[in-house]
């Protein structure tokens, strides 16, 4: 159960492994959220091109590429869109990478389901006014 106050938000899960896209989009429509999934970067840019999002939830390695300049590309949408990565992965270099593409959160893989509710709740609290410059790590969380 969700106890968290975040507002309904729309969602851009981007998810190649089909079992934790559903899991994820099962807890986030749960929670209120609209969600929309993309399995792929290229559906994902689709997506982003005629639809505007809250949040992008994004893994980072995906079977045919990664996903750092999806934030950049649903900004053109939606300025205020926040990105959050959940990966497999937590690196220094894919964290700060990362952060230079605007994503504010980072989560290591395997994910629960309160500690993905409390960064959205974290990132719709941080969701600016005036999209930060491309690179602004100012909001990054280690």
């Amino acid at each position: 159960m969700n106890t968290m106050s975040t507002r309904a938000q729309k969602i851009l899960l981007v998810e190649d492994h089909t079992d934790t896209a559903v899991v994820f989009s099962r807890v986030l429509r749960r929670d209120g959220h609209q969600v929309e999934v993309a399995h792929t970067v290229q559906e994902a840019e689709k997506l982003c091109e005629h639809k505007d999002f809250d949040l992008l939830l994004c893994d980072i390695e995906l079977t045919d590429g990664t996903c750092f300049h999806l934030l950049e590309q649903a900004r053109k949408i939606c300025p205020t869109a926040v990105g959050i990565i959940i990966s497999a992965h937590g690196d220094d270099q894919r964290r700060q990478a990362a952060a230079k593409a605007g994503f504010k959160e980072y989560i290591v893989k395997p994910v629960r389901a309160e500690h993905l509710r409390a960064a959205i709740e974290r990132s719709s609290q941080i969701r600016p006014v005036n999209p930060p410059p491309p690179g602004d790590q100012t909001m990054m969380r280690p």
